[in-house]
């Protein structure tokens, strides 16, 4: 082969890696596009579900403080009345009343 062949050759072959190159630089592009709004959406998800948890945090607080407010007035009450567990929930077993605490 001549030396104006070689070198038309490599030209050739230079010019199809050149728009291979660019072909790549345009498909990591995309992909870093597509990245970013894959990244975006999983920060909003987690302050979406940051939130969730916080609301339902308070809620299970506020279930919770209600719950012993109920136990303390239901005590109260017992006591005012000189009631045992078993006298207070009928199909109570003496299981469960161990359970509960003392009567």
């Amino acid at each position: 082969m001549s030396e104006t062949a070689d070198v038309a050759v490599l030209q050739q072959r230079v010019k199809a890696l050149e728009e291979k190159v660019q072909a790549l630089r345009g498909s990591r592009r995309v992909l870093m596009s597509l990245i970013a709004v894959q990244e975006r959406a999983a920060r909003v998800r987690i302050t979406q579900l940051e939130q969730e948890n916080k609301r339902l945090q308070q809620r299970n607080q506020r279930f919770a403080q209600a719950m012993l407010e109920k136990n303390a007035r239901l005590l109260r009450l017992q006591e005012e009345h000189g009631q045992s567990w078993s006298e207070t929930v009928p199909n109570l077993t003496a299981a469960d009343a161990r359970q509960l605490g003392p009567s």
